[in-house]
This record gives structure tokens, C-alpha cells and sequence, in this order.
């Protein structure tokens, strides 16, 4: 059954939660190098990405797609806040893309903002794209943009105005969050959201931009010496 209305927005993960000390165990594993920017990045990461996310997702009991046609994402095209195209094919060209579906009117949903934000503003210039896809509809888009402005929220935003996009990757309850690697496939589903387990998705993006935590550590270490 396709679920798309307030009442079916849901602040639970599909199949459980993940304490600190498992995403501590995760993080130590993440010692892969690699900068999405740099040419050839795509074929010598994606497998590494694969298998590292996936320890993530089963260490953390998160909906996994399992590798298969199945998991590719299908291309879209979408208008973002300006009336813009969005294409997928042409985001998995700079790197890694992570899609939140949301709505306005979804508590678990606003929830997740703020992280998503911040992510957003750690990954953003290391190659990751961060796109939130608002399912409002046709006549909640006009609170979409006080919306953002209110929760000072600066990601790019496309609008699913007919739910197709929603439909065609089985989304059926909000927020649904995937990651994407650049060569289409879906290696993360994130159904729900939950405080607890927000640092799972963390880990998940910091498994594909290690060198990003560890210059952000080399950052803080220089600060305290000062």
C-alpha cells in the first residue's frame, strides 16, 4: 500500500535501533582513502563504498537494497525552488548523492533537518549532494520556502509535486532517506528517523569522505593548541 499523508509518518526505523558503542566500532572501520573529486574516483571507490556501508547497515539493523538491478536508482527530473532542473544523472557526476523525502506537514520529518543540514554543510564541498524532495503537493508547495527559511535550511530542494519520483522508488513513508553512489546504486534505505540512530547515517556518509573527518580532527587539534 503507497503511503503518503500525515497520519502515516512514522519516527521508527524499519528494523531497529543502533547503540553509541556500535557506531564508534563502525567509525574505526573506516580507514579507506579516496577523494570523490579526483579523476578515476567512481571505479576505485564504489566497491569499497559497497561493502563498507553494508557493514554499516547490518552492524545498525537499517533497510539495506540488496545489490541487484533492483537497487539502481532510476533517473528523474524535477524542477528545485527556482524552477530549475534537477537531474539525477547529472548530480551522480560530482559524487555520492543523498535523497531525503519529506514534507511539510511530517513531524519525524522536521526531525531530521537539522542534521540533514549539517551534513549538507561538512560533505557538501567534498562532492556530496544532499537533496531533499518535498511531496507537499501542488497546493503546499507555497509553504515550502517560509518552511526552509524558518529552520535555516539551505540544501537544494526539488518538488515530487505528483508523488511519481516518490512512487518509482518505493518510498511509502516519510522521511525515507537514501544514499546514493555515483554510479546509480542505492546502498543505503533510511526509513524513518529516530535521534538515536541519526548517527548511523552520519557514519554512513563519513565511510564514503574519510579524509573530511580526519581533516576536521587535524582543525580541532589546531584550535586547542592555540
Amino acid at each position: 500500500m503507497f503511503i503518503n499523508s500525515p497520519s502515516f509518518c512514522t519516527t521508527r526505523f524499519a528494523l531497529g535501533v543502533v547503540g553509541a558503542g556500535t557506531i564508534q566500532n563502525l567509525r574505526d572501520v573506516l580507514q579507506a582513502k579516496g577523494n570523490p573529486l579526483e579523476p578515476g574516483w567512481q571505479k576505485r571507490k564504489v566497491a569499497g563504498m559497497r561493502s563498507t556501508i553494508r557493514l554499516l547497515a547490518v552492524a545498525a539493523s537499517i533497510t539495506l537494497i540488496a545489490a541487484s538491478a533492483s537497487a539502481a536508482a532510476p533517473d528523474f527530473n524535477l524542477r528545485n525552488l527556482q524552477g530549475e532542473r534537477v537531474n539525477l544523472k547529472t548530480l551522480l557526476a560530482k559524487g555520492p548523492v543523498l535523497l531525503d523525502f519529506w514534507a511539510t506537514y511530517c513531524k519525524p520529518c522536521i526531525k531530521a533537518m537539522p542534521k540533514l543540514q549539517k551534513i549538507h554543510e561538512k560533505y557538501g564541498k567534498s562532492g556530496l549532494t544532499v537533496l531533499g524532495v518535498n511531496v507537499d503537493g501542488p497546493r503546499g508547495q507555497n509553504r515550502v520556502k517560509p518552511f526552509l527559511r524558518a529552520r535555516k535550511v539551505n540544501f537544494p530542494i526539488a518538488l515530487d509535486s505528483d508523488s511519481a519520483v516518490m512512487r518509482r522508488l518505493q518510498v511509502n513513508v516519510l522521511p525515507t532517506t537514501l544514499l546514493i553512489t555515483p554510479d546509480g546504486e542505492i546502498v543505503l534505505r533510511q526509513v524513518g528517523y529516530n535521534s538515536k540512530n541519526a548517527d548511523v547515517l552520519l557514519a554512513a556518509v563519513e565511510a564514503l569522505f574519510p579524509d573530511s573527518g580526519a581533516n576536521d580532527e587535524e582543525n580541532a587539534d589546531a584550535s586547542a593548541d592555540q
